[in-house]
C-alpha cells in the first residue's frame, strides 16, 4: 500500500506541483483514505522525502549501469546524459523552486546529491576521457563536471536563460553536443555522432 502511495504521490507533485496537491487530493487519486496515508507517513514532508530519496536512488543505479555498460568516456557521456532529461523532464518547471520555498531542509538534501553524487560521475568520466585520449589532457576535471552539471541544470530550467527557449529537449541536445565539442579531440569527436543522440 505505501507503495501506491508513493507512486501516485510521486505522479501528482511531479506533474501539479507541491502547493497544488493536497493530502485530500493524494487520497482521492491513491483511492485510499487520509487515515490510511498517515499510517504510512508521517505527514506530507515525510512523503515529498520518500518521493526524493526513491528519485535519487534510481539515478545513482542508472549512472552505475552507465559505467558498466559505456565502451568509452563518449558512449558513457551519451548514456548518462539521457539520465537527468528522462528524470527531470516529467517534472513541474518550478517544483524544485517550491521545493526549497516549502520544504528547505530536504530541498539542501538535494543540493548535496548534486554535489556528493552527480559532480564525481561526471568527474569520473571526465578523467575516463582524458585517459583514453578522447577529451583533452589540459582540461580541469573539477571545473568540468561542475560546468557539465550547470548546462544541465539550465536545460532543464530553461527560464534561467536570457533568450527564451519552450524546446527544453532541444536546448538538452545542444548543449549536451556544445559541452562534448569543447572537451574532445579529434579522436573523440569521431565518435560523438555516434553516441550522442539528436545529432
Amino acid at each position: 500500500m505505501s507503495e501506491i502511495i508513493l507512486n501516485k504521490a510521486r505522479e501528482l507533485f511531479f506533474s501539479y506541483g507541491l502547493k497544488n496537491v493536497s493530502m485530500d487530493d493524494l487520497a482521492r487519486n491513491a483511492g485510499v483514505s487520509k487515515k490510511t496515508i498517515y499510517l504510512y507517513f508521517e505527514d506530507k514532508s515525510a512523503l515529498v522525502s520518500e518521493v526524493l530519496k526513491a528519485l535519487v536512488e534510481e539515478q545513482k543505479s542508472r549512472f552505475k549501469n552507465c559505467r558498466k555498460q559505456a565502451i568509452n568516456a563518449v558512449h558513457e557521456f551519451s548514456l548518462q546524459a539521457e539520465i537527468p532529461y528522462d528524470a527531470f523532464s516529467c517534472i513541474k518547471t518550478g517544483f524544485f523552486i517550491e521545493l526549497e520555498k516549502t520544504f528547505p531542509a530536504l530541498y539542501s538534501n538535494m543540493m548535496e546529491y548534486r554535489r556528493k553524487i552527480l559532480l564525481p560521475v561526471f568527474r569520473e568520466n571526465i578523467v575516463r576521457g582524458i585517459e583514453e585520449g578522447l577529451y583533452r589532457s589540459e582540461i580541469n576535471p573539477e571545473l568540468m563536471a561542475e560546468l557539465r552539471l550547470q548546462h544541465i541544470i539550465n536545460a532543464l530550467n530553461p527560464e534561467n536563460l536570457t533568450e527564451k527557449r519552450t524546446d527544453s529537449l532541444g536546448l538538452y541536445h545542444e548543449l549536451n553536443s556544445f559541452f562534448l565539442h569543447a572537451i574532445t579531440t579529434t579522436k573523440g569527436k569521431n565518435l560523438i555522432s555516434k553516441y550522442l543522440t539528436g545529432q
